[in-house]
């Protein structure tokens, strides 16, 4: 399977990075890279995330972080939505739009 990333989850990415960079380029490396390998593990294990309350969307939560990998299952594709800080009240998208 192929991982796609929205436009809208990869400036999500970039943000965090960018955002923990500002205290510790190193840290912000070690947890774009976590988010990254977590999205990766959904090539072999594309339902490793928990259904939400739209049929066809997943959320993976980022083991040992605040953060969770919002995705849908597209035939041969996963498609990442959004990385949510769990520290919000709630996601950005409304999955309608993305």
């Amino acid at each position: 399977m192929r991982i796609i990333w929205a436009p809208f989850a990869r400036r999500d990415l970039v943000a965090i990075r960018q955002y923990i960079s500002r205290r510790n380029a190193k840290a912000a490396k070690a947890v774009a890279s976590h988010i990254l390998s977590a999205a990766t593990l959904l090539r072999e294990q594309p339902k490793l995330g928990v259904k939400t309350h739209r049929d066809d969307d997943r959320r993976l939560v980022v083991a040992n972080s605040v953060y969770s990998i919002f995705y849908r299952i597209r035939e041969n594709d996963i498609e990442i939505i959004e990385i949510f800080d769990g520290r919000r009240k709630a996601p950005d998208t409304s999955f309608d739009e993305v």
